[in-house]
């Protein structure tokens, strides 16, 4: 994914009528045979292991491609990194038998914590620090790992703490190509992991800027 400059930008044929838009091109880091055809309507490309859509709402898009992406079994236990105030976390406890939020910022910690309380979600954890320190602590079974970086990605020792949990699904949320296919590459060293599938939302249509979510598949 992390190319110098997009290759290619279709707009859709019909009006924008303020709605957002689809990059319709776009190559997986470890198959790059593999592309999104191009789509002048800009309702929907598929190809294998990829997918892109015009959606009504980029923040909503994006974390309900996050949720369909990690859905598993309301058994799951799930670590959301980088949990901000819980806006993804709260969709995440919804489907799982408990989540485990982890927040560097003290002020976005209380916030999820009045946001879950108010909702009614007492399935969810906070843990408050940043994610290589807290991440290591946790030493329950963990199946699924979502995380949202800001957009330097993770550091390297944060990858290999989450990695080492060996959780059998990892969504990835990025909003910058190059780091996205960096800590990608960090995770399937060794053959831990293997990217399964990448889910895209254009949030800022008619600029190269794009968010990516990519779920990972455990192979070792």
């Amino acid at each position: 994914m992390a190319v110098p400059t997009p290759r290619r930008i279709s707009c859709p044929a019909s009006r924008w009528h303020g709605r957002v838009g689809v990059l319709s091109k776009a190559h997986l880091p470890d198959a790059a045979d593999r592309c999104l055809p191009d789509s002048r309507r800009g309702d929907r490309a598929r190809a294998p292991g990829l997918r892109a859509r015009r959606p009504g709402s980029g923040r909503r898009e994006r974390h309900r491609a996050a949720v369909h992406l990690g859905a598993g079994e309301p058994t799951d236990r799930v670590v959301d990194a980088y949990a901000g105030i819980g806006m993804l976390t709260a969709r995440l406890a919804e489907r799982s038998h408990l989540v485990t939020a982890v927040e560097e910022s003290p002020y976005a910690v209380r916030l999820g914590e009045l946001s879950m309380q108010l909702n009614g979600l007492d399935n969810v954890r906070y843990r408050r620090g940043k994610v290589e320190d807290i991440v290591p602590s946790i030493d329950e079974p963990v199946d699924v790992l979502v995380l949202d970086p800001p957009r330097a990605g993770c550091a390297e020792a944060a990858v290999e703490a989450m990695a080492n949990l060996r959780p059998e699904r990892i969504i990835y949320i990025s909003c910058e190509p190059s780091t996205l296919a960096r800590d990608v590459s960090r995770f399937s060293a060794g053959g831990r992991y293997t990217l399964a599938e990448v889910a895209f939302v254009d949030m800022f249509p008619q600029t190269y800027h794009i968010e990516a979510v990519a779920k990972l598949q455990r192979t070792a």
